[in-house]
């Protein structure tokens, strides 16, 4: 199904326990730059809020955290899902999180028949919600 309707998609890393902010911002570029190239819509980083007082920036960003604009549809956050499965196995992380209306997938490096079975229900589900 592929109406056209945008959605917007939640993307959070889940770093190893001794990763570092610049580790972080770095996976965090690997991250986007993939997700461009899957053809998000957007990939914009998630503000933490505003920058402590006297500090130069306008917000503070979350690092790892990104709000990814996609068309809903089966094959969009197929495609998604599966930069987000790559880049796991790849990458220094323990995990990636996707969450879409409320429902959050855990993508881990771990692979299995589990773990396919959840991430097709889970594309299923919110493809069939744009209906």
């Amino acid at each position: 199904m592929n109406d056209g309707t945008l959605v917007l998609v939640g993307v959070e890393i889940v770093p190893l326990e001794d990763s570092d902010v610049g580790e972080l911002t770095e996976l965090g570029g690997r991250l986007r730059s993939d997700l461009l190239a899957a053809r998000a819509d957007s990939v914009e980083p998630v503000s933490a809020g505003a920058a402590p007082e006297g500090a130069k920036g306008l917000e503070v960003l979350a690092l790892g955290q990104f709000v990814v604009g996609v068309v809903r549809s089966i094959p969009m956050l197929g495609k998604i899902v599966a930069v987000l499965r790559d880049y796991v196995a790849r990458q220094p992380v323990r995990s990636v999180k996707i969450a879409l209306d409320g429902d959050v997938l855990e993508v881990t490096a771990v692979s299995g028949e589990d773990q396919k079975r959840l991430i097709d229900a889970w594309i299923a589900r919110h493809a069939e919600a744009g209906r």
